[in-house]
């Protein structure tokens, strides 16, 4: 080998094993001080290396430190701008030797960057001797001014060909806003210069949830734009965030412009991923679009479109960024079906990650520091203003129109200049007020005002029980100041007011643990209204006074409820007419009372230990309310002594002209009395009403009822030991048994009342065995049928949407036997005896008496049928069988007219003479009653009455009996209508004035005994 190449060689090794080992001869520790100052003189900042340090030169230069710590501003609180646990760094050797420094690889192990911005808007990351008063653009204008265009190679004097970092962390603290987190850092990025290029790529977490990343940043130079772009995606999931845009380095500074993009294809799940429950459907897709505006003084989001579902929303939002912040941000949208939106269960959220362990060293006291724990705090120095606005909301099955929002942030609080709607139920919405934020917890002062032209359907949209108003007419309005110190809410003065009825007062709830309500108002001409308690944790004590009742609630609530209610009220109808204000009962209701206890939970509840009374009717037993099905269903089982339910019933509409007329009426057997006339009867006759049936209440539930009680009377009728069994379902009432005593004898019966349909139907069916009739009080005048047994059957159907219409569809047929009777106040033996042997006017004169003047028939049956079709009752069999004679009868009644053609044929037993005829024409209560005594005369004429009785005894039969003599004149000289002139074939008993005793008078008086006046 040549001496020369020895050399070469030599040197050559030399230089290797100087490089190699000088730096350990050197030492790295000698240069930590220098590098450290070199570091605070370029960033303007306190830097310290903590940590030991190494130095190699071969095969590429490299240098390691750890523990490094770059200070926050003098005098700052705070922890330090940034902490990394360990730095590594390798330079390329041959580009250093030129002059350029390219990092081929720079690893950041646990960095921690700390960025605060302090109540004087100054910043922590403000590096170098920036004042912090002066703007960023200002800055910007100033450095492109000052400065000359670099040239195409500036900024490449240093690279990162490949920057990783290891479980990086960022955290952002502002005094007025809580600490937002960047954790679990994990990138790599490649810088191609100063100036750029620069991209990466990585993963993190933001408040604790996953995401990833990918961004990309042309080289960035004065007076051109750089195409910048990020993609921030959620780990299995397409849910993702975009922008893709320009920087441009403009005169007046950097600008960002480009289009923002976010969408989800569920964003329920995607929600989910952050421990957040949305209420949405699975797969409601969400996607944002905006052209976005980024400058150092400004950020604009124009063309803001919002999807969610078919939803969909646009508006803008701007903030001018320097000074004191202010954004305005405005949107609007023609529709949104919340129903649609919420229509099925929302995706399960899934579980937040655990927060991240802290950091070794706890950093000192933050210079951002937040709201107390739990606490309510607004921006103090952003001024903001949202104006939105929603055509159509489709909420609950209705539309809420016209929604609209007018508010503004300022100074730490809310001023909503105006929030109004327009409700279901032509109802009206507006508020306004301030929220703030008041020792850590939300208040709001303002004001609200509802007026609703239909509160019932109001109050049904609102799940709030439609039909405790319903049939209410009258507006709704209410008006009232509202203030709000979460977690308290009173209406201090509120005015209300329903159709004619107002109300005043003030509420009070604390929404808290317990819930107390204190109202205390009054309602105008009724009195006070008041609620007092609270409700803690599931226990109840609460008392109410309302409408002079008084009620009180005590237990517990929840999966297992135990509550124990009592109620009171001095005047049951003074309660009822508060909602049946045309409620007229027969008679005073007197007090009611309730007591129950009521246990159970989720769908069914059972009422135990139950007493109802009212006046002196008295109710006992046990229920239970089921609330599973389509409505809720009761079912009851009560005991009562003697139930009078008289009191309660509306006063007797008879028709009756005077007291004493008949209480049915009297039918005969003599060929089909003549079509009734078309007329109606007299106004107020018929018991009958042409107000539709309310009938509403039965189609809300459904029900069974079992009823025992020692007896049971309303309207005149008393049944003994009743006991009935009725269904309620569908809005159909079943009267299942009706089983009783009814005046000595057995009854039966059923029923069936069909409130679903659209006209109502009315159908049921009785038997009675064994009564006696002498308690029914059958009769007319001072004729009564005081005796007998009486069997009967019938069934009957009807249908209309009044009584006015049932009455008049009634249809049916029924059977009537009474044996071994007795009728009191005529003694139709004597009379038949006597009639037979008249010869004298004595002996006239003493029939009349004996007949008349008291006594009693005897009778073996008094039988008969009935029909009804479309309201028309007849019977043409009713017979009565009787010592002395017997009577037969056929009848017509209209029901719907409330009229009646009637007539009765008495006959005289073992007798030659005509039946006596008796007609009842016109209303039911008052008919025209009309004696035929024409047959009668004549049999008398036959038999020579007349003849025997000539001269002046003659005269007066010829008056008494009505003969016509041959000067067109009666015996007494009279016309039937009391003057002179032709005489009656009849007597007319309607109308008639009081006479004279005469022989007139006293056939009169007979004929009465045979059911005329």
């Amino acid at each position: 080998m040549k001496t020369w190449a020895k050399i070469t060689i030599g040197v050559a090794v030399a230089a290797v094993a100087a490089l190699a080992v000088g730096p350990a001869l050197i030492g790295a520790e000698r240069w930590r001080g220098t590098v450290a100052a070199r570091l605070s003189e370029a960033t303007g900042r306190d830097v310290a290396i903590a940590g030991p340090m190494s130095l190699r030169l071969i095969p590429s230069p490299a240098l390691s430190a750890e523990d490094i710590r770059i200070a926050s501003p003098a005098g700052a609180e705070g922890p330090p701008l940034a902490e990394i646990g360990r730095l590594r760094v390798s330079v390329r050797l041959l580009p250093l030797l030129a002059g350029r420094v390219e990092v081929s690889a720079l690893t950041l192990d646990r960095p921690r960057i700390n960025l605060v911005r302090y109540k004087d808007g100054s910043a922590n990351w403000q590096l170098g001797g920036q004042a912090a008063e002066e703007p960023a653009a200002e800055a910007g204008r100033r450095r492109l001014q000052t400065e000359p265009s670099p040239p195409a190679e500036a900024g490449r004097e240093l690279s990162i060909n490949d920057l990783v970092i290891h479980d990086g962390t960022v955290t952002y603290g502002d005094a007025k806003a809580p600490t937002v987190t960047v954790e679990a850092v994990a990138a790599r990025i490649a810088i191609g210069g100063l100036a750029g290029p620069f991209s990466g790529e990585g993963s993190a977490r933001v408040q604790g949830h996953p995401i990833g990343f990918r961004a990309d940043l042309d080289r960035v130079a004065a007076g051109r734009g750089s195409p910048a772009a990020l993609r921030v995606t959620l780990p299995d999931s397409d849910a993702s965030l975009a922008f893709s845009g320009l920087l441009s380095r403009l005169s007046g500074g950097e600008t960002l412009r480009g289009r923002l993009s976010a969408e989800a294809p569920d964003l329920g799940a995607a929600l989910g991923r952050f421990g957040i429950a949305a209420p949405l459907p699975a797969a409601t897709p969400f996607k944002a679009e905006a052209e976005l505006s980024l400058a150092a003084e400004e950020l604009a989001a124009t063309d803001l479109v919002l999807n969610l579902g078919s939803a969909r929303a646009t508006g803008a939002v701007t903030a001018a960024l320097n000074g004191t912040p202010r954004i305005d941000a405005s949107l609007k949208a023609g529709a949104i079906d919340l129903d649609a939106l919420m229509a099925a269960p929302p995706a399960p959220a899934r579980p937040a990650p655990a927060a991240p362990s802290p950091p070794a060293q706890a950093p000192a006291q933050s210079a951002a520091p937040q709201a107390a724990a739990g606490g309510f705090s607004l921006p103090q120095d952003i001024f903001a203003t949202l104006q939105a606005e929603v055509e159509a909301l489709s909420w609950r099955g209705q539309v809420i129109r016209q929604a609209r929002v007018q508010a503004t942030l300022d100074s730490g609080e809310v001023v909503v200049q105006r929030a109004s709607a327009q409700l279901p139920g032509g109802t009206a919405l507006a508020a306004e007020g301030t929220v703030m934020a008041r020792q850590g917890r939300p208040a709001f002062d303002g004001s609200l005002e509802l007026g609703s032209d239909n509160p019932s359907a109001l109050l049904a949209w609102a799940g709030a029980g439609g039909d405790l108003l319903a049939g209410r007419p009258g507006r709704l309005t209410l008006a009232s100041p509202v203030k709000v110190d979460w977690p308290n809410l009173a209406l201090p003065g509120f005015r209300a007011a329903l159709g004619k009825d107002s109300a005043r007062g003030a509420l009070a709830l604390a929404l808290g643990t317990p819930l107390a309500v204190d109202l205390d108002a009054t309602v105008e001409g009724v009195g006070p209204l008041a609620l007092k308690g609270t409700v803690a944790s599931g226990a109840v004590d609460l008392a109410a006074r309302a409408f002079g009742a008084s009620a009180t609630i005590q237990g517990t609530l929840g999966a297992s409820t135990a509550l124990a209610v009592a109620a009171r009220h001095p005047d049951l109808l003074q309660a009822l007419r508060r909602f049946a204000p045309d409620y007229r009962p027969r008679g005073p209701l007197g007090a009611f009372d309730l007591a129950a206890t009521v246990t159970g939970g989720g769908n069914a509840y059972d009422v135990s230990g139950l007493t109802v009374s009212a006046g002196s009717n008295r109710l006992a037993g046990e229920a239970r309310v089921e609330t599973a099905g389509p409505r809720p269903r009761v079912i009851a089982r009560l005991s009562g002594e003697s139930i009078d339910l008289d009191p309660f019933l509306a006063p007797r509409r008879t028709g009756r002209a005077a007291p004493g007329g008949p209480r049915l009426p009297p039918v005969d057997v003599l060929p089909a009395p003549p079509p009734l006339p078309a007329a109606a009867s007299p106004a107020g006759a018929a018991p009958w009403s042409r107000e539709p049936l309310d009938l509403a209440a039965l189609r809300g539930f459904d029900a069974q009822l079992m009823l025992e009680a020692r007896s049971l009377a309303g309207g005149g009728w008393r049944l003994d030991t009743p006991k009935a069994n009725a269904t309620l379902a569908d809005g159909v009432l079943a009267l299942d048994s009706l089983t009783g005593t009814l005046m000595g004898g057995a009854l039966t019966a059923s029923g069936r009342l069909n409130a679903a349909a659209a006209s109502p139907g009315l159908s049921g069916q009785f038997a009675i065995a064994g009564a006696e009739i002498g308690a029914l009080g059958l009769g007319a005048g001072a004729i009564k049928v005081s005796r007998g047994r009486m069997e009967a059957q019938g069934r009957f159907a009807a249908s209309g949407r009044s009584t006015q219409d049932m009455a008049s569809s009634l249809s049916g047929d029924g059977r009537l036997l009474v044996r071994d009777g007795t009728i009191d106040g005529f003694d139709l033996p004597a009379v038949s005896r006597q009639l037979k042997t008249i010869e004298t006017i004595g002996s006239l004169l003493g029939l009349a008496q004996s007949g008349l003047s008291g006594g009693s028939t005897r009778f073996s049956s008094l039988a008969g049928t009935f029909r009804a079709e479309n309201g028309v009752v007849t019977t043409r069999d009713l017979r009565l069988d009787a010592e002395g004679g017997g009577a037969t009868a056929v009848s017509t009644t209209d029901l719907g007219r409330w009229t009646t053609a009637t007539e009765i044929a008495f006959a005289l037993a073992d007798s030659t003479a005509p039946p006596l005829l008796v007609r009842l024409e016109g209303p039911i209560g008052n008919p025209r009653k009309v004696v035929d005594v024409n047959a009668l005369q004549q049999h008398l004429v036959a038999r020579g009455l007349g003849r025997a009785l000539k001269g002046k005894g003659g005269g007066i039969v010829e008056g008494l009996l009505g003969i016509q003599r041959g000067d067109g004149q009666r015996g007494d000289g009279q016309r039937g209508d009391g003057q002179r002139g032709e005489p009656q074939q009849g007597t007319e008993q309607q109308g008639q004035a009081e006479e004279k005793p005469s022989g007139k008078r006293v056939l009169q008086d007979l004929l009465k005994g045979f059911g005329g006046r």
